[in-house]
């Protein structure tokens, strides 16, 4: 039904550049969560899991008016007894801010809400019923509100995996445990303006072996095959969400000495670009979450100076300068590399006339750019490839679009 991977090509390429970076919550303290959204007056909110002992966190907001450059303070959202840990923040319909949690304040984890009209005053603190005994343990909730107004939000059950339950009206959460897959842990959801939902996950595949994995679904009942999005055997806390109708996937991976963060992205769920690394640090950077508006990118992760006892969330903002989709046609062509910088391109038959040559990088960013004038079958001619890796190189002739992957050593 579907061609291998290698075989069909599927490149979301963009060019991201680097707008801010900031410390949103720094200092002594355990910061070790940080979620992030969009207000209605425009500003940017997060709300910090900060936990000192990894056993007695409490939840607090930071604001921030120009868009990431600075963050105010922070001020307590959930101070109380019992563990608070792992949290999300979406805003209503009703413009209230509500903020989704776990607590074990009753003796088992449960999860919870509370809600803010200003993100001072919080009020209507209290436990969703998503219809388990009270005996057992739900946590991690994450929650996106759906263009009807209504809720959609994947949680993982103690000892079940990960789940997804549905909210018609402001939370009167549907009981039918549906799950989603069994085994999973850092559940989350996104969704496309086709109604496409995709779940993101990491999961223990044997030997203590984790990986980050994907299924997608139109219905939240039927789910596609799995996914795997990582082979390194040590990856952990993916996080999705869409960038101009594509999936997006953080995920952290350990490599050389400490965990960072890297994506992939994919137009339908199935096939993924090329691994991107977005931190390359020496101590552990994890938990990442995202959310996009136009051409910017909204990331923070949790960045450790000592993963034991003193994390801070980071923030950095990305502005997408340009995108290119490319999709494998039955007949691509074919680069043959003479020389140095000498290139023969072999075009499918048939083909002639004015044409324009984009190389790119796996990056995302463009090379060169050449216009040329392509009479049928081959044409050679010379471009600069001075650093050895993988390029994308992108013909529009005859109003086509065609692509060939070159490896340059």
């Amino acid at each position: 039904m579907f061609k291998p991977l290698s075989s069909f090509l599927v490149l979301f390429l963009f060019c991201h550049l680097l707008v801010s970076q900031t410390i949103i919550s720094g200092g002594s303290e355990n910061d070790i969560i940080g979620r992030i959204c969009r207000l209605p007056n425009s500003s940017l909110a997060t709300i910090v899991e900060r936990n000192p002992d990894w056993g007695s966190g409490d939840l607090y907001i930071s604001f921030s008016a120009d868009d990431g450059t600075s963050w105010s303070d922070l001020s307590p959202v959930v101070v109380k007894s019992g563990n608070q840990s792992t949290h999300c923040i979406v805003v209503t319909p009703d413009d209230s801010l509500r903020v989704y949690y776990a607590s074990n304040e009753t003796g088992t984890y449960k999860i919870r809400t509370i809600s803010s009209a200003d993100g001072i005053t919080w009020v209507n603190d209290f436990q969703l019923d998503l219809g388990w005994p009270q005996s057992q343990g739900v946590y991690d909730p994450h929650v996106i509100v759906e263009d009807d107004g209504s809720m959609t939000m994947t949680y993982v059950k103690f000892g079940g995996g990960g789940y997804v339950a549905h909210c018609t009206e402001i939370n009167e959460w549907d009981l039918n445990k549906s799950i989603i897959q069994s085994g999973a842990f850092r559940i989350r959801i996104c969704k496309q303006s086709s109604g496409k939902y995709l779940a993101a996950y990491h999961r223990n595949i044997g030997g203590n072996q984790y990986e980050a994995h994907v299924r997608f679904s139109y219905d939240l009942i039927i789910w596609s095959d799995v996914t795997l999005l990582t082979g390194s055997g040590n990856t952990h806390d993916p996080t999705c969400n869409t960038v101009n109708d594509e999936f997006w996937v953080f995920y952290s991976t350990y490599k050389n000495g400490a965990y960072n963060l890297f994506k992939r992205s994919s137009s339908d769920g199935l096939y993924w670009s090329e691994e991107e690394q977005f931190t390359n640090d020496n101590t552990n950077n994890t938990q990442s979450a995202f959310f996009a508006e136009a051409d910017n990118v909204y990331l923070i992760w949790t960045h450790a100076i000592n993963y034991n006892t003193d994390n801070d969330i980071y923030f950095e903002k990305y502005e997408i300068t340009g995108f290119s989709e490319y999709n494998e046609l039955e007949d691509n062509f074919d680069v043959i590399r003479i020389s140095n910088q000498n290139f023969l391109l072999m075009l499918p038959s048939g083909l002639s006339g004015p044409a324009e040559l984009s190389v790119y990088n796996m990056q995302g960013q463009l090379v060169q750019r050449k216009l040329l004038y392509a009479g049928t079958g081959n044409y050679r001619f010379d471009i600069e490839l001075d650093i050895s890796g993988v390029y994308l190189f992108c013909i529009d002739i005859d109003e086509k679009a065609f692509n060939s992957k070159v490896v340059v050593k």
